[in-house]
């Protein structure tokens, strides 16, 4: 199974990629979602049939318990990206989700091909 983004919104409610279909890639189909109904992204992870890939939560009252006094994204962002490493390998497909703060931005980078393989990116 593919990698798929899973969000919260700010309503309660929750939704996984594969949930949107249609002509528009599914994150661009949910950001059209957000702005009709005036919601946001309380959190953002990546999971498969395994395992889940966390960023920090923006939501009031988090679930993992040390993100209750961490500083809040104001937004999240998701996209595809081949990569490689500096041995000239083939190009790997990631799954990048991204938490955005203020002054900086944080990427967890996930390889779709070896889902044990990710890497985290402070921008």
């Amino acid at each position: 199974m593919r990698l798929e983004w899973k969000i919260s919104l700010s309503n309660g409610t929750n939704f996984i990629e594969s949930n949107f279909d249609g002509e528009k890639t599914p994150w661009l189909a949910l950001k059209e979602y957000l702005a009709k109904e005036n919601l946001k992204i309380t959190s953002l992870c990546l999971v498969d049939e395994n395992r889940t890939f966390n960023l920090p939560s923006a939501g009031d009252n988090p679930k993992f318990r040390a993100f209750i006094n961490a500083p809040k994204p104001t937004d999240y962002n998701f996209f595809r990206m081949f990569g490689s490493d500096i041995t000239g390998k083939e190009p790997e497909l990631f799954s990048v989700i991204e938490a955005i703060y203020s002054n900086y931005k944080l990427q967890l980078w996930v390889n779709e091909y070896n889902p044990n393989s990710c890497h985290v990116l402070v921008i």
